[in-house]
């Protein structure tokens, strides 16, 4: 018995012996099965990566940039296209936060929000954030009720109460102009719809704001507005406010977002997106 089973085992052996050497005699089926199994495991595991999600911020209430549309039944602009573009190009996920103006810095610098889109205003953040390259450009000027804003002298546009939102260019421009002494008083608001408010109950004399976001403004608007060039040349030559992306300070994230606006400024995308806004001109690119 002992026997028999020590002669069966060593058949048994010599059978497997025998098997792998024949089956390895065919080397391309082995090489397949191999390969096959690591692609098995492979191409899952491409499939199953994750997408980077961001948290991106934009004004809850900025007309023809970031705003509700009945129309549509949720938040439409040239801000939220472009946002929707940038993400689509660099391949992420973005969820969109609508939150007040004034609240966006804050958001940015406390982590809540990765990066935010508006008119930022170079400087005024220090090294704690950072600005890509602008994704349009738009003109200063002032909107008024009174019809003679147009041909008044800067002596007298100089001695009105100008209405400016916080933050902005324009609010830069006039804060600098106040330590000179050019302008005699200016008043800061945290909301276009405040300053248009101010201006209809005689609380300013006059605003000063970007044209493309004055024109959202006024074609939404019963009253009658008046809109003049800068004549008071706040702005130096050639200088104007600028539709950017802000974030904290992150080389990565930057580097990716400037490439995004740039190839999509190349394309025109921003262009075209703009011109379903502000059909006027082309004036703010």
């Amino acid at each position: 018995m002992a026997d028999s089973s020590l002669m069966n085992a060593r058949v048994n052996f010599f059978l497997a012996v025998i098997f792998v050497l024949l089956s390895c005699l065919r080397p391309a089926l082995c090489d397949d099965e191999i390969t096959q199994g690591i692609l098995s495991i492979k191409q899952p595991m491409q499939r199953a990566e994750p997408r980077k999600e961001y948290v991106v911020g934009l004004t809850r209430n900025h007309i023809l940039f970031s705003s509700f549309s009945g129309v549509y039944g949720k938040y439409d602009g040239f801000a939220v296209r472009a946002m929707d573009a940038i993400c689509d190009e660099l391949r992420i996920i973005c969820k969109i936060k609508y939150v007040p103006y004034s609240d966006l810095e804050h958001l940015i610098m406390s982590g809540e929000v990765d990066f935010a889109a508006g008119f930022y205003v170079s400087g005024r953040y220090g090294m704690n954030l950072k600005r890509t390259t602008p994704l349009i450009k738009a003109r200063p000027v002032l909107v008024s009720l009174d019809s003679n804003i147009a041909f008044a002298t800067t002596d007298e546009l100089s001695s009105l109460n100008i209405g400016v939102h916080f933050a902005t260019g324009e609010y830069k421009a006039l804060e600098e102009a106040r330590e000179i002494k050019k302008i005699a008083y200016y008043s800061v608001y945290g909301n276009y719809d405040d300053m248009f408010d101010a201006l209809k109950k005689g609380k300013v004399d006059a605003l000063f704001l970007d044209n493309l976001t004055a024109y959202g403004m006024m074609v939404q608007s019963s009253d009658v507005f008046y809109m003049a060039p800068d004549r008071l040349k706040f702005y130096k030559s050639g200088q104007s406010d600028e539709f950017t992306i802000l974030t904290a300070e992150n080389g990565r994230l930057l580097q990716m977002l400037n490439g995004a606006v740039s190839k999509l400024r190349r394309a025109g995308t921003f262009s075209s997106t703009m011109l379903n806004f502000f059909p006027f001109s082309t004036e703010g690119l």
